[in-house]
C-alpha cells in the first residue's frame, strides 16, 4: 500500500509548539496563581486591620468584646472565601486558555499545509479532527493521555456553558473534577492537562498520511 503526503510535523515545529505551551503554563502559574499563595495570611491581616480601623466604634458599655472580635473574624473569613473563589476561577481561566490555544495550534498547523480546506478545518469539531487523524494513522483516542484531554475539553465546556450536555458527560465519565454540581479544579489539574497536551504533540507522528 502506498501513501500520499498529507501532514508533516517537523521536529523544530514540534519543539516550538511544546515550548510555547510550557511557557504559557509556567508564566500563568508564576504571574497569576502565585498571587494566591498567602490568602490565609491576607485574611488574618485584614481581620486585624478591621479591628484597628473600627476600634473607635467599640464602647465597652454597649458592646461585647467577643462579638466585636467575631465580627472582625467574619470580615476576614469573608475575604478569604472571596479570594479562594477568585483563585478557583483563575485556575479555570488558565485551563480554558491553555485548551483553546492548543486547539487553535492544531488547526493552524493543519491549515498551513493546504489553505483550500481552511474553512472546513476551522469549523470542524475537535473530535472530528481526531477521527481524521485516526484515518491518517494517529489514533489519539487510543492513547493513554486521551482521557485527560477529553476531561479537559469537558471541563472547559462546563466552565463556559454551565450545566448542559458537557456537564452530564463530565459527571458520568470524570466525576473527580466536580464537587457536587460545581467544578473543582486545582493547580494539580493544570499540570495533568498540560502533560496530556505535551504528550499529544510528542506522540504525533512526523508524517500523517492518507492511504492511496
Amino acid at each position: 500500500m502506498t501513501y500520499d503526503f498529507v501532514f508533516h510535523l517537523s521536529n523544530w515545529r514540534r519543539d516550538m509548539l511544546i515550548q510555547e505551551h510550557l511557557f504559557y503554563v509556567d508564566q500563568a502559574s508564576m504571574r497569576l496563581l502565585n498571587q494566591f499563595n498567602n490568602i490565609h495570611q491576607e485574611a488574618e491581616d485584614a481581620a486585624k486591620k478591621w479591628l484597628v480601623e473600627n476600634k473607635h466604634e467599640f464602647n465597652p458599655d454597649r458592646h461585647n468584646g467577643m462579638d466585636f472580635l467575631e465580627e472582625a473574624e467574619d470580615f476576614g473569613n469573608n475575604l478569604y472565601m472571596l479570594l479562594d473563589d477568585l483563585f478557583e476561577r483563575t485556575i479555570l481561566s488558565i485551563v480554558a486558555g491553555m485548551y483553546h490555544e492548543w486547539d487553535k495550534k492544531i488547526r493552524e498547523w493543519m491549515v498551513s499545509h493546504d489553505t483550500n480546506y481552511s474553512k472546513l478545518i476551522w469549523n470542524a469539531k475537535l473530535l472530528d479532527i481526531f477521527d481524521l487523524f485516526e484515518k491518517l494513522n494517529y489514533n489519539v483516542k487510543k492513547e493513554g493521555f486521551y482521557s485527560t484531554l477529553d476531561a479537559c475539553r469537558l471541563v472547559v465546556n462546563v466552565y463556559k456553558h454551565g450545566q448542559g450536555g458537557s456537564f452530564d458527560n463530565l459527571t458520568k465519565k470524570y466525576p473527580q473534577y466536580l464537587n457536587y454540581t460545581e467544578l473543582k479544579i486545582t493547580r494539580n489539574h493544570i499540570e495533568e492537562f498540560s502533560s496530556a497536551i505535551v504528550c499529544f504533540w510528542k506522540n504525533m507522528p512526523e508524517f500523517l498520511c492518507d492511504p492511496a
